[in-house]
């Protein structure tokens, strides 16, 4: 028995290296002698992702196909970051920074256009949330140092990540 429909993915020994061009701007202000803001603005872009396309590649007279691992995606990334530092004063020092971010692409997994033919869909013709994008993220620290001891405390702040709905409609 050779199988029928989607076989899975193979590999390709063509594929290109993925290509990123990333770029920041930033500027940093002392607010007091121990507080300082910096504030940063980012984007990366991000080519010739692996991924699978649409069109699959049959075997035994069409019962069975396959689709092959191929430079086809792409994303790109953007955002700011906002950070204020406390440097040591009375034992106390901390941080806090904010970053708002968007990540958008074709897809997010390699096998992403092929597991939506395998399940009846068309791959995405359009930018989506990549599904490790969290726009918010709220990160702080702070720490107290004393002669003989010291303690610390860091807490991290998320919106969610984006989601897949439950059904989807063309």
């Amino acid at each position: 028995d050779q199988g029928t429909g989607n076989i899975g993915v193979i590999g390709n020994a063509d594929l290109k290296p993925e290509k990123t061009v990333s770029g920041e701007l930033g500027i940093q202000q002392q607010l007091t002698p121990n507080i300082a803001l910096d504030v940063t603005g980012y984007f990366r872009d991000i080519r010739d992702l692996a991924g699978t396309r649409a069109d699959q590649i049959s075997l035994f007279g069409g019962s069975a196909t396959y689709s092959k691992l191929v430079n086809s995606d792409f994303a790109y990334v953007r955002g700011l970051v906002l950070a204020l530092t406390m440097r040591e004063s009375s034992g106390w020092s901390g941080n806090v920074d904010y970053t708002f971010q968007i990540s958008k692409g074709s897809a997010s997994d390699p096998r992403q256009a092929q597991e939506a033919l395998a399940g009846g869909a068309l791959p995405e013709i359009q930018l989506v949330p990549l599904n490790w994008d969290q726009t918010n993220t709220l990160n702080a620290s702070l720490s107290y140092n004393a002669r003989n001891w010291g303690g610390s405390a860091i807490a991290q702040f998320g919106s969610g990540l984006p989601y897949t709905p439950e059904s989807v409609e063309d």
